[in-house]
């Protein structure tokens, strides 16, 4: 578990994502990168001595913190760092205050397996929110950097992407890598988000048609036929994606492919 909301202190958490790391420099970077040396690092593991606030904030940076993650790291260090009890408690009073707000959250999302309405709302906003969210199943495609980069969007809006999938426990983050649960989205016919979402992706086909390589494929056809036979082609095609998907299911993440499919009567 390396969820830093589940720590009572900076040095716990430290210890907990820096262990075993010294088998490949781990430790070493680390210290590098904040600024300090091993012996100073041994010392903060040891809870002789804390991190500044510099270096906590160069600490956020090195684990890929989210923003929640970060600030709440800060006020981690600011608490171990007090000097007064005053000031130990007024850090306190603002760690217990956020999570009492994370335990209201959890509580209103309900069960695991649902996402509220308002969720929803969010989640098909935009193309990008089910983009990253499959996109993390893709290894190399698991950190905030890696998402940007691939979708072309600044590094704090993959970021407020992957917090909102977190929040409604369709991601999940072990050290600085994102992961999905088992918990997925579906829309049902009458969903008032499935011509959004259906329109959202549609959006980035046409987007598609004018950089098209050879390994893309678009068709557009008009045919006249009767309605018998336009219910067996419906059929074979619903045959088709169901044969796919369990194809889908057995192959390596390793790109993503998006499939859209159109079949209708002109009304």
């Amino acid at each position: 578990m390396n969820d830093i909301f589940n720590y009572s202190n900076h040095f716990s958490y430290l210890k907990s994502r820096l262990s075993g790391a010294s088998r490949w420099g781990g430790k070493t970077k680390f210290a590098t990168f904040i600024g300090v040396q091993p012996p100073f690092l041994s010392q903060v593991l040891s809870e002789k001595y804390s991190l500044s606030l510099e270096q906590a904030d160069r600490a956020n940076q090195f684990f890929d913190h989210s923003k929640d993650e970060s600030e709440f790291f800060l006020l981690l260090v600011s608490r171990d760092r007090a000097g007064t009890v005053s000031l130990r408690k007024h850090f306190e009073d603002q760690i217990s205050e956020v999570l009492q707000k994370r335990k209201l959250v959890i509580e209103r999302l309900g069960k695991k397996h649902e996402i509220s309405e308002q969720s929803q709302s969010i989640y098909y906003t935009s193309w990008l929110y089910s983009a990253v969210h499959v996109a993390c199943t893709i290894p190399n495609l698991r950190t905030r950097k890696a998402l940007a980069a691939r979708f072309q969007i600044p590094v704090e809006l993959a970021g407020k992407i992957l917090d909102f999938l977190r929040e409604n426990e369709l991601i999940e983050k072990r050290m600085e890598e994102y992961y999905p649960t088992q918990n997925w989205l579906r829309l049902g016919l009458q969903s008032p988000h499935i011509i959004k979402h259906h329109t959202n992706w549609r959006n980035q086909a046409i987007q598609n048609l004018e950089v098209q390589t050879e390994d893309d494929l678009h068709y557009s056809g008009i045919f006249s036929m009767d309605p018998k036979t336009a219910r067996h082609i419906k059929d074979e095609l619903l045959d088709a994606i169901k044969r796919q998907n369990l194809k889908i299911e057995k192959a390596p993440e390793e790109d993503l492919y998006i499939f859209g499919l159109d079949f209708f009567r002109k009304k």
